[in-house]
């Protein structure tokens, strides 16, 4: 069964950006369940397309998404991740349920505006023009109403959301049973309300609410946990012995994840088992906000097999194994690269030309990618001096002092494979003393 997992903390993908420095580009919002008329309490569902633009600065920015969306009564505001409804469609593209809690006048044309602003910055701003009719929108429900899994080993309540303004009564009728819901507000979500109901048994409901009447089909858990493993994909090549990563999603399922029976196990090519983690709880403590798993090793030159097994409380259970190598770091041939550099104080000029204050501190963060031998040192010139440092980890921060006014920068890295980098040159422009 397609599972729809709608999210009520700001998605990871905007987590991420606040923390790189990074903002989007909205490239279009268009409404996908209204075309010439709308009712007078509309909900807007909306798609939005995007794509990532880096900003390079020294400080952490509020890149908090916020929604308006104006009628001539009213301006309704959406703050991403805390009163908005919404989920991915693809990698540069979601869906907002957007709701207009005032009542529009019926049976005439209005001018409706969308605005996209991130912190104070006012980044999109589209105009429709649409006729108001004089009906009422139904509920619209969220999530799946056709084929429902349940957990047979453990009842739990099956949530059924719908996007309204006001309370509604249900009544949920089988060959057995027939009982009335009340619904109730979703404490994140304005106008989002649910009925939870715990379903015992397997076959066919009818659900009505409101004017609105629909079937599920209630089946037990057949379908075990679901995960990938990330790093290492089969037959792939480490070509370091210390730091190897083996990264996996985060497992799901809908009865839930019995961690007791969940394990990690690396054998060598002789079948002798040299890692064996169990049970696998909690190995990423970020995982709240990070949808997956990963553990480093340092292991051995050699051939190894990595198994995970997850299984959850209905006896449903998933083994994924895959092969890896780990090979001598002179036989990389993976180029390092320069990800991200940036001067404290500097303002950007363009893509290779900063101005920066005499003294500053280069921010560096440099990649020999996942199976790389890893970054050995970062190599500089600075107005014809060559400088070279150790680097310990994938990211680095060196004090500069700039004694001309114009200062050229060439940069390039090298890993223990004896690869280097491509050379990255830049123009740094003092400021002016104040």
């Amino acid at each position: 069964m397609k599972k729809l997992i709608f999210v009520f903390l700001i998605v990871i993908y905007f987590a991420i950006l606040s923390y790189s420095h990074s903002s989007i580009d909205v490239e279009s919002i268009r409404i996908i369940n209204y075309s010439n008329t709308i009712p007078i309490n509309p909900i807007f569902i909306v798609e939005m397309d995007y794509k990532i633009k880096e900003k390079l600065q020294t400080h952490h920015n509020n890149h908090n998404l916020k929604f308006i969306i104006s009628t001539p009564l009213k301006n309704e505001e959406f703050i991403l991740g805390q009163n908005t409804l919404f989920n991915h469609i693809l990698s540069n593209r979601i869906r907002l349920y957007l709701p207009v809690f005032h009542k529009l006048p019926p049976n005439r044309k209005l001018e409706i505006t969308f605005q996209v602003v991130e912190g104070k910055e006012k980044i999109f701003t589209t105009n429709i023009n649409i006729f108001v009719s004089n009906y009422q929108e139904l509920p619209i429900f969220i999530g799946n109403t056709g084929k429902i899994e349940i957990s047979r080993s453990i009842p739990r309540p099956t949530i059924i959301n719908f996007l309204h303004q006001e309370s509604q009564t249900g009544i949920i009728k089988s060959p057995k049973i027939t009982e009335k819901l009340q619904s109730k507000q979703s404490p994140q979500i304005k106008g989002l309300r649910y009925f939870e109901y715990k379903f015992r048994e397997e076959g066919k409901y009818d659900i009505t609410i409101g004017k609105t009447n629909f079937s599920v089909e209630i089946v037990f858990d057949k379908t075990p946990p679901y995960f990938i493993i990330l790093t290492p994909s089969n037959n792939s090549s480490f070509f370091r012995t210390n730091n190897i990563i083996i990264k996996w999603s985060d497992p799901q399922d809908i009865s839930g994840i019995n961690f007791s029976n969940s394990s990690l196990t690396i054998k060598n090519d002789s079948g002798e088992i040299i890692t064996n983690i169990t049970p696998l709880v909690a190995l990423n403590r970020e995982s709240s906000i990070t949808p997956y798993e990963i553990i480093t090793l340092s292991l051995k030159e050699g051939n190894y097999e990595c198994s995970i097994i997850y299984s959850d409380f209905d006896n449903n259970s998933t083994n994924i194994t895959t092969k890896f190598k780990i090979l001598p770091s002179i036989q990389d041939r993976e180029k390092p690269i320069l990800k991200k550099i940036f001067f404290e104080g500097s303002t950007k000029l363009s893509d290779n030309e900063f101005l920066v204050p005499t003294s500053t501190v280069m921010f560096i963060e440099a990649s020999d990618g996942e199976y790389g031998s890893g970054v050995k040192s970062i190599n500089y010139i600075l107005d014809n001096q060559i400088f070279s440092e150790q680097m310990l980890s994938e990211i680095k921060y060196i004090y500069l002092t700039l004694t001309n006014k114009i200062s050229t920068l060439e940069i390039w890295l090298e890993d223990y494979g004896g690869n280097s980098s491509e050379t990255n040159r830049f123009i740094l422009k003092q400021k002016s003393q104040p």
